[in-house]
């Protein structure tokens, strides 16, 4: 009976080990950024402040920044069947921003469409759970500079250029359109038969003739840039004669 009974509690405190390795395994462990989902939800992120940038670049409400965050919000939370997430998410008060947006087209001949957001991504799942916070910058900017040469009487060479950037690196122009105000009218003329030569390294050098300009007179000129991922930048500039 001794030899039994020994056998009995020797069986049920191998059964209480393996119970208690095998939770043990199951239990979620905290693992920071370990998840390889967490870079799949970043990206998704920046896809959805590049999106709303370009909205409102291209003059839409900038209200669409705290919509399109409460829909991927939404998404991401309750479409998400490996693990229950929590995303919180804060749009950049501190100055130049407002709201989270920053808009800034200048007559210096450099300008800005900004986005900034502070997100906190807290995930809980089967085997592990992790807290991240990160901050997601979206930034196309444009700097133009130009001048002009006298080409005959009548006409005026202007050459232009600019140089593209997303978050600081050389950036794509998807559209380059330019204007330039002639002898102090006050409207925007487009430029025609423009000729745009493509560095390939984010710049971008343009050229176009205009009609007679008042002797050493500062050319206006107008810059519209729309990058490769579709984000609107303004600038103006004043091109002098060479």
């Amino acid at each position: 009976m001794l030899i039994i009974t020994s056998l009995v509690v020797a069986i049920l405190l191998l059964s209480t080990v393996v119970y208690v390795t095998e939770i043990e395994k199951n239990a979620p462990v905290y693992v920071a950024d370990g998840d390889s989902s967490l870079s799949a939800v970043k990206q998704t992120t920046v896809h959805t402040l590049v999106s709303a940038l370009a909205n409102i670049s291209m003059g839409g409400n900038r209200g669409v920044l705290t919509d399109d965050l409460n829909r991927f919000k939404s998404a991401l939370e309750n479409h998400r069947y490996n693990a229950i997430s929590e995303l919180d998410f804060t749009a950049s008060n501190s100055a130049p921003y407002s709201d989270g947006i920053w808009i800034n087209w200048s007559n210096n001949g450099k300008s800005v469409s900004s986005i900034f957001v502070v997100f906190a991504l807290n995930s809980t799942g089967n085997s592990a759970s992790y807290y991240s916070e990160y901050a997601i910058n979206v930034t196309s900017s444009i700097i133009s500079s130009g001048t002009y040469v006298p080409v005959n009487e009548s006409q005026n060479q202007v050459t232009v250029t600019c140089n593209v950037f997303n978050e600081d690196e050389p950036a794509s122009a998807g559209n380059l359109t330019l204007y330039y105000e002639q002898n102090d009218t006050a409207a925007w003329v487009p430029a025609t038969s423009t000729n745009i030569i493509d560095w390939g390294n984010g710049t971008y050098v343009a050229s176009f003739l205009v009609g007679t300009v008042a002797q050493n007179y500062p050319l206006p000129i107008s810059v519209n840039c729309v990058d490769a991922r579709g984000v609107s930048v303004w600038t103006n500039t004043t091109c002098v004669q060479k």
